[in-house]
């Protein structure tokens, strides 16, 4: 359930965290890259280990050197706001909420309408309500073995 590494391997967040070295390029690549300067910085804390008040930014040190070599596009990011809008930890801190918040995300609701559209959006929004369930994994491996 947590992050996901081979041994040795370090992670771009806390191992504790929900979600994979997969979801945290998606989130880093669709929810974190494409915001403006202000939203970037206007994100409150979603735990209190990254409150302001509370954030060590040595503890995530190692996170942030590993997601800075998994996502190098960060860099553009860090030199556009650092030290001009804001100090690097304070970047870090502002950079680990968003990445918390986005791979501990609440799936998507189903709704009558979400599934009348029946679209890739239906069976996404599917996948992401059942993707923890070990029935549903079984079902959707029989299922993709007889399409096979």
């Amino acid at each position: 359930m947590g992050g996901e590494a081979s041994k040795g391997q370090r992670l771009p967040f806390p191992s504790q965290w929900k979600g994979s070295l997969e979801d945290a390029l998606k989130v880093v690549n669709e929810q974190i890259l494409p915001l403006s300067t202000e939203n970037f910085a206007s994100v409150e804390a979603p735990m209190v280990q990254l409150s302001p008040e509370i954030w060590h930014f040595e503890d995530f040190l190692d996170h942030a050197e590993e997601s800075l070599e998994r996502y190098p596009q960060l860099g553009k990011r860090i030199d556009k706001m650092v030290p001009k809008v804001l100090l690097e930890p304070e970047f870090w801190r502002l950079f680990f909420c968003h990445l918390y918040r986005g791979l501990h995300a609440s799936p998507q609701e189903l709704t009558t309408e979400l599934l009348e559209e029946e679209s890739d959006k239906t069976s996404n929004a599917i996948i992401s309500c059942f993707r923890d369930s070990a029935t549903f994994k079984v079902l959707a491996q029989s299922e993709t073995e007889a399409i096979l």
